[in-house]
């Protein structure tokens, strides 16, 4: 099975006493770690980075070893739902359990998507208290069956014209429920007041247990599904709760199948990477009291070493560069370098200013800029991914002819060539690479044919290759950093 997570191996125990995946090859490569002490301006000493190699490289599974080897076979039409047991303690806001929905895809197949979905996170009691009347925050009310999961998802549909790389896969869905980005590990659950809205005679605590959940639900799949575990396994975060959940629990969801299977894991996290910045303004909080703040409200689970090495400053494992040097599972990070969701709701900087706050603004976008790119050195090319298109948004973007949700399937399916594994526009104003769809939805893949079996044009090597031709380009990757990117970032 292909499953995508995050971890971060660190400097003094490094991850390296996790027992070896059966279908990794362990051949270690040594890294270059940057130090990146300016990232950290407001904090006493810096992060820690590792020195270890990261795990790799990963090995495409035969069961899955390219889409659409086999016939159209069509896929289960509909999700079913599962809750979990109530000894996994895994629970919604209001305390009704958790669970997830399953598609089986054609047969045979050992691939498996795990969505995890994300609905942001409930600061206020109000805000969870609101949400436990919806399907985010109770599954009281989650249907039995549903055509398509709700949220905002990528890889979902059962026909190989729009999902090319995964129509045929196992799906699974495992819903937001519990408003903590999967951070929560419930061992106590939050008391509610009527200040806060709550009828003591229905609701008087909320419960985050997204950590739990998340581990509960992919431990369900691997030791009660139909299906033998034994190829390749994605998890997906396809915005930015969701892809905090995926890079911070991407180990422990690595030791639950290294326990009960032999299948392999890659993961996706869409948006989500924080680097530190000093605040946009005095009159708001700087990303570092949010993430703080952030650790403290939901009782959020980091890894364990991260949360040693930090100490008191555990939020500091939340940062993209951080957490990713204690992972050890091959990873695509795609983050636009605009992200106006990342900018507006965790920086705090205002999407509309007067003119005399003009300057201001632009200003922090340019520091924030070249935090972000110096941030991206460290990441590996050999085992992971980087998509960092100068959008707003990453997922209907491009950068010169290479779409994102190819580069997402064919890194995914192990296609990518390695000179493509680290994309991002080298240019430096919104939009400038003119890939851009500027909110505006653009078909995810061309059309294809219809037939009952697969167009066979679609995944041959020579189509592959046209992709590669137009955009394997000087100044495309980072080989290990695009010259004119450098002279504006300074690392000791």
């Amino acid at each position: 099975l292909l499953v995508c997570v995050f971890a971060v191996p660190h400097n003094s125990v490094p991850l390296r006493n996790v027992p070896a995946h059966p279908l990794e090859n362990m051949e270690k490569k040594q890294r270059h770690i940057p130090t990146l002490a300016e990232m950290i301006r407001n904090q006493e000493g810096r992060i820690g980075f590792s020195s270890e190699p990261r795990l790799g490289p990963f090995k495409l599974s035969q069961s899955h070893s390219r889409p659409g080897k086999h016939l159209l076979t069509p896929p289960d039409s509909v999700w079913n739902k599962v809750l979990l047991p109530s000894s996994s303690n895994a629970k919604c806001l209001d305390g009704s359990p958790a669970g997830l929905y399953i598609r089986y895809g054609s047969s045979p197949t050992e691939l498996w998507v795990i969505h995890i979905g994300g609905n942001g996170f409930c600061w206020e009691n109000s805000d969870c208290l609101a949400r436990t009347q919806t399907v985010n925050g109770s599954s009281v009310t989650w249907p039995d069956r549903v055509d398509e999961p709700w949220g905002d998802l990528l890889l979902t549909s059962n026909s190989p014209k729009t999902n090319p790389y995964f129509w045929d896969a196992n799906q699974a869905f495992i819903p937001d429920c519990s408003g903590d980005g999967w951070l929560g590990q419930g061992s106590v659950p939050v008391p509610i007041s009527p200040s806060d809205g709550a009828n003591p005679a229905k609701l008087t605590q909320l419960w985050f247990s997204g950590h739990v959940t998340l581990l509960a639900a992919v431990e369900y799949l691997v030791t009660a599904s139909r299906s033998s575990w034994t190829g390749d396994v994605i998890i997906a975060g396809s915005s930015t709760s969701a892809a905090i959940g995926v890079l911070v629990n991407s180990v422990k969801v690595r030791e639950v199948l290294i326990k009960h299977s032999s299948s392999s894991l890659r993961c996706f996290a869409v948006s989500g990477w924080f680097v530190p910045s000093e605040p946009y303004s005095s009159d708001v909080p700087g990303i570092d009291s949010v993430l703080s703040s952030l650790v403290t409200r939901f009782q959020a689970y980091v890894p364990e070493k991260c949360a040693q090495d930090m100490g008191s400053r555990k939020h500091l494992c939340l940062y993209g560069p951080q957490l990713y040097n204690y992972t050890n599972v091959p990873t695509l990070i795609a983050q636009a370098r605009y992200d106006t969701t990342l900018m507006t709701s965790w920086y705090h900087v205002p999407e509309t200013v007067d003119q005399d706050e003009m300057e201001l603004k632009q200003y922090f976008q340019q520091a924030f800029q070249k935090q972000l790119l110096s941030s991206f050195q460290n990441i590996d090319g050999d085992l992971d991914g980087l998509f960092a298109p100068a959008c707003s948004s990453v997922r209907f973007s491009s950068i010169r002819k290479l779409k994102f949700i190819d580069m997402l399937g064919l890194w995914c399916i192990g296609e990518l060539s390695p000179q493509l594994r680290r994309a991002y526009d080298e240019c430096n104003t919104l939009g400038c690479g003119g890939g851009c769809s500027n909110g505006t939805v653009v078909s995810e893949v061309p059309e294809h044919s219809t037939s009952n079996e697969m167009d066979a044009n679609m995944f041959n090597p020579a189509a592959i290759d046209e992709i590669v031709k137009y955009v394997d380009r000087p100044g495309l990757v980072l080989p290990p950093f695009a010259g004119n990117i450098e002279k504006n970032v300074k690392t000791d």
